[in-house]
């Protein structure tokens, strides 16, 4: 390896590290005002409570999921059998830990113990056809930081679905996790923010693609983040993370300055968290992307320094788990 090549490499790993560590600030960051709507006088900072009762930099169930993926991609690859019955022994690991908070769909199917993956996609399967939260989307950073080295992003996709489906029904649920995920496997790759349009023509079938440009337009066009439904739903709370990031992105190549980077992750996620309702899961969202864009080094020190969770890590920690996922 060459000094470019080596350079790359570090860059990319500062940016897959991003990803995880940037997923924990903004859950933690949104964490503390779920449920409300902050205006715009009311400062966004890592307060912690919120409904919960989370410790200031305390992530949620959001980024306790994503590091189970992690965590089972240090084990085996995520495209095998192995690897999808890793990270469903990881979820049920957490749910032993009696956090403070879990989805309700993903309650409903963690309580029937499924020991595989296969018997969890079919308890899951069984709750019915559209069981559309945002419980599965929350966590698709974790998986593109283990595809991190893959050239094309075909392997990536499909584990993305089929780690959805452990806990999660629903063509655009699986839709809204395979568009994320690509879109934060290409920012760590390429260190861009990436276009969402040409993401959902690389990634949505014909027959949906009209309702995704739909909901991306939405997304980039509105002033106030007034979707279908509210963010609890999967593709509304894709809509406003990429609401927040889209509307406080730098008109010039500020982005690519440490002053730029800074202001994009800062403004960013405020902007997410304004947005209101399920505020830890659509700025853990949001952050996942926003870290994997500009790396964990960009990231601000004063939420950073604060992260803690199950289990039992801290940013260090991610950082670390996020090196040894990358396979």
């Amino acid at each position: 390896m060459n000094q470019r090549e080596m350079a790359e490499h570090g860059e990319r790993s500062d940016r897959a590290r991003g990803a995880l560590v940037g997923t924990a600030a903004g859950d933690a960051l949104g964490a503390g005002y779920e449920f409300s709507f902050p205006g715009p006088g009311v400062p966004i900072v890592m307060k912690g409570g919120g409904p919960f009762g989370f410790a200031p930099g305390e992530w949620t169930d959001d980024t306790a999921m994503t590091a189970g993926i992690a965590r089972a991609a240090t084990l085996h690859r995520l495209d095998t059998a192995e690897g999808l019955d890793a990270v469903a022994a990881e979820f049920l690991r957490w749910q032993e830990s009696c956090p403070k908070d879990m989805g309700n769909q993903t309650r409903r199917v963690l309580s029937r113990r499924s020991s595989t993956a296969a018997a969890m996609q079919a308890t899951a399967a069984a709750t019915g056809p559209d069981n559309a939260g945002n419980g599965s989307l929350m966590r698709t950073a974790a998986i593109a930081v283990a595809f991190a080295h893959d050239p094309t992003p075909t392997a990536m996709l499909s584990t993305t679905a089929e780690v959805s489906r452990l806990t999660h029904t629903g063509v655009d649920t699986h839709l809204a996790c395979r568009v994320w995920s690509h879109a934060v496997w290409s920012a760590i790759r390429t260190g861009a923010l990436p276009d969402l349009h040409a993401t959902v023509a690389a990634v949505v079938p014909d027959d949906a693609r009209g309702r995704w440009r739909q909901w991306v337009a939405a997304a980039e066009t509105q002033d106030r983040p007034e979707f279908e439904h509210n963010n609890g739903w999967v593709v509304s709370a894709l809509q406003t993370a990429w609401w927040g990031i889209h509307r406080t992105r730098p008109a010039n190549d500020a982005t690519g300055t440490p002053d730029g980077a800074d202001a994009h992750i800062r403004d960013g996620l405020a902007a997410t968290v304004r947005a209101g309702h399920d505020t830890d899961t659509t700025a853990a969202i949001a952050g996942g992307l926003l870290g994997a864009v500009y790396g964990a080094a960009a990231l601000p020190a004063e939420w950073t320094r604060k992260l803690h969770g199950w289990p039992g890590l801290d940013a260090a920690g991610l950082a670390s788990l996020a090196d040894a996922a990358v396979r």
